[in-house]
């Protein structure tokens, strides 16, 4: 290996590392967050399980924005889960966080009970749908979320400078409260170079450290998106999430409905 060789093996992964970066600021001018698409590889115990997409993206048209995740699980993951499974979030932004208008999650099989469908009435402040294939309507006051949609809240506010709290989520037929706590700064090595992180730690308000809980790793350079996410289960990972390639796009159509 001659001494050009080495030289470049050795700036190779900060030069990607700058395109991802400055290909990010392009739009950050113009949009609160950069629409985008990433990579995680995914974990279950420790065991490799496939990748997981998720996608961010806005529609100029009618200033929607859409987040989504779609599953790529492994030939032997795909005994337990779909290929397509999809999970999506429409939602607004406004100057105080996002505004949920609908959700919509299915397993992939035709089961009722691998889906929920959810629309958000701000002017009633109602929100309806089924869960399961049971059928919902809650009344609501202030920003209620639903399991992807908390994530575009902390994500947003994160990038308007606000600081996550409290969000209430709606967990099947009912809302409750997740709670988020700055944890630490801590500079991380990933897939797109070592990274300077926020590291949050979410669980439900109240359950004083027992059962599941979250842990995310926000990286401020690339408009705070989660780059390390771990569940964790007294304690133990349960299943973690690490970025392994993101997309910059620009603002377009969304992502369609779901098919």
């Amino acid at each position: 290996m001659n001494k050009n060789t080495r030289s470049l093996l050795r700036i190779a992964p900060r030069i990607m590392l700058g395109l991802a970066l400055s290909s990010s600021v392009t739009h950050a001018t113009t949009l609160p967050v950069p629409p985008h698409e990433a990579i995680y590889r995914t974990a279950f115990k420790g065991i490799g399980v496939g990748d997981l997409k998720v996608t961010l993206s806005h529609d100029a048209t009618t200033d929607l924005w859409t987040y989504e995740t779609r599953a790529q699980p492994t030939a032997l993951a795909r005994l337990f889960v779909s290929p397509q499974s999809i999970e999506q979030s429409v939602f607004r932004v406004t100057p105080n966080g996002i505004e949920p208008i609908r959700y919509h999650i299915t397993d992939g099989s035709s089961h009722a009970e691998g889906t929920a469908e959810l629309s958000y009435d701000e002017t009633s402040h109602h929100v309806t749908g089924q869960v399961k294939g049971i059928a919902l309507d809650l009344p609501f006051e202030g920003l209620l979320t639903d399991p992807l949609s908390i994530r575009a809240a902390v994500l947003f506010d994160l990038n308007a400078g606000r600081t996550p709290s409290e969000y209430a989520m709606i967990d099947n037929q009912d809302i409750k409260h997740y709670a988020y706590r700055f944890v630490r700064s801590e500079r991380l090595n990933t897939a797109l170079g070592n990274l300077n992180t926020v590291v949050y730690e979410s669980d439900r308000a109240g359950a004083q450290g027992r059962g599941r809980s979250w842990r995310f790793w926000y990286a401020p350079a690339l408009h705070q998106v989660i780059v390390r996410a771990e569940q964790r289960d007294d304690g133990h990972i349960r299943l973690l999430m690490t970025i392994n390639t993101i997309q910059w796009k620009t603002s377009g159509s969304s992502s369609g409905p779901i098919p």
